[in-house]
């Protein structure tokens, strides 16, 4: 991952034109085990920029991360609207409220990209 901050704002970029995942469904529901945060996860849509794919982060966060990277911040007009539903076993379920279009998502646990897991989409016809 690469991170380059641009007129204010800052742009995650993830390489490669898709993610190692995909899904043939529009409503997946992602599963989410032994990860411990205290943030709800959060599905949010990639843009695809020619080979890569990016997180608009919108805002500057002047956190350190390890490494030279920065933190990039999710805008809510990015965010899948979903439901989660946690288990006493540390298992949480993130069900999509509607159907997801083609393309790359990632699974982030609050609004920053500190852990971020990517997947595309691609529903069968």
């Amino acid at each position: 991952m690469t991170d380059g901050a641009v007129a204010g704002r800052i742009e995650a970029e993830y390489r490669g034109a898709h993610a190692a995942v995909q899904v043939q469904s529009a409503r997946p529901t992602v599963c989410v085990s032994h990860i411990i945060t205290p943030a709800e996860p959060i599905i949010v849509r990639l843009r695809e920029k020619k080979n890569d794919r990016e997180l608009d982060g919108g805002k500057i966060r002047a956190l350190p991360v390890t490494g030279e990277t920065k933190m990039a911040q999710a805008e809510s007009s990015i965010v899948v609207p979903a439901t989660t539903d946690k288990s006493k076993y540390g298992i949480t379920l993130v069900h999509l409220q509607a159907n997801l279009t083609d393309g790359e998502y990632a699974v982030m646990f609050g609004p920053t990209n500190v852990a971020i897991f990517d997947f595309g989409v691609h529903a069968a016809e």
